[in-house]
């Protein structure tokens, strides 16, 4: 969307933040490998450098016994 005023042009640009359901069949664990088709227990976490240039983050999952190592109760 663009407006004119006696000061000139402005825009506004939206990014789009729609996200994407997927189905996940198979969990694999990244710290070891283990996997699983119930989700229970399990977590999800952001596995990429959060100051690289790619606004995409990349997310890992967790089995239950590696989410407590890594992040707690």
């Amino acid at each position: 969307m663009s407006a004119s005023s006696s000061f000139g042009q402005w825009r506004v640009r939206r990014e789009s933040t729609r996200i994407t359901p997927v189905t996940v069949e198979l969990l694999w664990c990244v710290e070891c490998g283990r996997s699983s088709d119930d989700a229970s227990g399990w977590r999800v976490g952001r596995i990429d450098d959060p100051e690289d240039e790619d606004p995409r983050p990349q997310l890992g999952f967790y089995c239950p016994t590696c989410a407590e190592r890594e992040f707690g109760a």
